[in-house]
């Protein structure tokens, strides 16, 4: 068996890693349990991230990679009527797509679960503060908690590499798109899926957009990137030209 065949195994076969993937989420992104299907459909973006088009060029590892992600993914009642997806079509959108770059490895995913069981193990009076420095601080776990936390909040992976902009990389599995975190910091409804009612977006949002807290800015990698003041915008203003 090949290094990332016994490592997909551990991670997607191992109960402990996707249970320390939900508790890093946690203090991560700090807003109480999330549904169970969403953290799978999260952990195995994170984990299928970690692999590039030419890890799965042997028949035998795609063939790995199909049977456990699909396992993992299948347990969760993720694939709800309507949601359009079949193990094809979970599969299809798991896989590294061709040019795909990792941001990190398999072995950083499972050494970032590891050094959070360890914190955990130690009981530290500030957990998030222990995660901060033991993990967020370790320039080999720092992009694995990075993208769980960006993970959460877009349902896709960024580029988090110096000049990269933040584009995303890759989609997190369709489910998920309309639960990412950035819809509620916003206050808005998911573009693309049926809202509140026609026309709600050239509204402001019903509570204020605040600047990120410092905390999830060290988690996502991105204090380089300076917040804009927004400019107030009232049904007034937003009816001018008509």
């Amino acid at each position: 068996m090949s290094n990332e065949s016994s490592q997909l195994v551990a991670l997607f076969r191992e109960p402990q890693q996707f249970e320390r993937f939900v508790g890093l989420s946690d203090v991560l992104i700090d807003q109480g349990p999330q549904p169970g299907w969403l953290s799978r459909a999260y952990y195995a973006t994170l984990v299928a991230g970690a692999l590039s088009p030419a890890d799965l060029q042997d028949p035998q590892q795609a063939q790995d990679f199909r049977t456990l992600a699909w396992s993992f993914v299948a347990v969760e009642p993720l694939l709800g009527e309507g949601s359009g997806l079949d193990e094809d079509g979970v599969i299809r959108q798991l896989r590294p797509a061709a040019g795909y770059v990792p941001q990190y490895s398999l072995v950083q995913v499972r050494a970032t679960l590891d050094e959070y069981a360890a914190i955990v193990e130690s009981d530290p009076p500030d957990l998030a503060a222990a995660v901060e420095a033991r993990i967020l601080g370790n320039p080999q776990l720092a992009p694995v908690a990075r993208s769980i936390t960006c993970l959460w909040y877009t349902a896709t992976l960024l580029d988090l590499t110096p000049g990269g902009m933040g584009y995303p990389t890759k989609a997190a599995l369709i489910p998920s798109y309309g639960e990412a975190l950035v819809w509620k910091a916003i206050g808005g409804n998911p573009m693309g899926i049926t809202g509140p009612y026609y026309g709600n977006w050239a509204y402001p949002s019903p509570q204020p957009i605040l600047p990120p807290e410092p905390k999830l800015v060290s988690a996502t990698g991105l204090a380089s990137l300076q917040p804009v003041a927004p400019t107030p915008i009232t049904r007034a203003t937003s009816q001018r030209g008509k």
